[in-house]
């Protein structure tokens, strides 16, 4: 492989990555994300598969080889002599030591694409439970910033007579310092297009899109599921993990909320009784109401408390 076509692997993968970022056509989802809505690891994957680096663009595509996300990724990349690590290398509080198309991870649970000019893509959350990206935050480009990342994976192939003497070293240095350059301009260019330029561009992923998708819906109650399952159902941030720990959480605040609400019944038929049997006793009468009084009070407190809980839940997933 020759210098040129190293950066054009570089471009077409990290360009790819960057016009699914700038489309609402595509959002995030950790259940379904082999297309057309992505999670943080199969964003960059696919970009890269597309783009035909290493053995990546042999890698399969579907939903179930891709349970493990960060950690499958990973797991390709060192078996990959195109993608060297080169966390050591680098200096993440600083951006500078990044170059374009470096892939960050927060161990296994986190991917971005790093696109030069101390920026990156990454898929992050689904914030409105569609398809597609209405919000614009679930794909996107930001700013880069430290956080956690703690492995970096670089495309470096072999280039072919690259050091077979001194000459050809200072012309791969040179051709590799424009590239630079001009990597540089065709990103800040990228992201500072407007929507409806966007909208007009074309789109390269269509030209990539596997034949067959296939999308397994992971039943995390279930009773028959292996280890890497049980992982993925545990530390999802959002689909099958999730939503069996929200199945959970409401279970639990719907159980206390009824025990509450029964308690309180049960108050009011005893103020009730005691009302019936006080004889004309002012204090009896007045203890009564006063029980009585109490419990209507914290029913309606339990009632209001576990429509505001739903709501808030219902908002949030």
């Amino acid at each position: 492989m020759t210098e040129a076509e190293k950066q054009a692997t570089i471009d077409k993968a990290v360009n790819w990555i960057i016009d699914t970022a700038n489309s609402k056509e595509h959002g995030y989802d950790l259940k379904h994300p082999t297309g057309p809505d992505y999670k943080c690891s199969t964003l960059v994957f696919f970009g890269w598969h597309y783009a035909g680096a290493g053995t990546l663009k042999d890698k399969p595509t579907t939903q179930k080889k891709w349970m493990a996300g960060t950690g499958q990724l990973d797991g390709y990349l060192k078996k990959d002599k195109d993608f060297t690590n080169v966390t050591k290398k680098v200096n993440l509080n600083d951006c500078n030591t990044l170059k374009r198309g470096d892939i960050l991870m927060h161990g296994h649970t986190h991917t971005a694409q790093y696109i030069g000019d101390c920026k990156l893509a990454e898929a992050t959350k689904n914030y409105d439970g569609k398809q597609g990206d209405s919000s614009g935050k679930e794909i996107s480009i930001k700013k880069y910033k430290r956080r956690s990342w703690s492995i970096v994976w670089r495309y470096d192939p072999k280039i072919d007579g690259k050091s077979s003497s001194s000459g050809s070293n200072s012309t791969s240095r040179s051709d590799e310092s424009v590239s630079s350059r001009k990597k540089t301009q065709t990103t800040q260019q990228r992201t500072q297009n407007s929507s409806a330029k966007k909208a007009e561009t074309s789109k390269p992923y269509e030209s990539y899109k596997p034949e067959k998708i296939v999308r397994d819906n992971l039943d995390c109650g279930g009773a028959d599921l292996t280890d890497l399952e049980k992982y993925y159902c545990a530390y999802s941030p959002v689909s099958g993990g999730e939503k069996q720990l929200q199945n959970v959480t409401m279970n639990v605040i719907s159980t206390v909320y009824t025990w509450i609400g029964i308690v309180a019944v049960i108050v009011i038929v005893i103020g009730g009784v005691r009302y019936m049997v006080s004889a004309g006793n002012p204090q009896k009468i007045q203890s009564a109401q006063k029980t009585i009084l109490y419990a209507v009070i914290g029913l309606i407190v339990t009632l209001a408390a576990f429509a505001i809980t739903n709501f808030v839940i219902a908002a949030l997933g």
